[in-house]
């Protein structure tokens, strides 16, 4: 019975390899710029909505 190394070994050699994962640095802070970009974008289209609603509903 031939034992299965599944991509852990070379196919010829057997020898093992060194598996790393490649995570990157924690960038919290991009993170959360980002999403306070976000928020800003969305809050300017809510603001800019509620004043169109105004301006077009607004009885004289």
């Amino acid at each position: 019975m031939e034992v299965k190394f599944a991509f852990a070994h070379c196919t010829e050699c057997r020898a093992v390899f060194i598996l790393r994962a490649n995570v990157p640095p924690d960038r919290w802070w991009l993170r959360l710029k980002f999403q306070l970009l976000v928020v800003r974008d969305h809050a300017l289209i809510f603001v800019i909505v509620q004043l169109v609603n105004l301006k077009l509903y607004a009885v004289c």
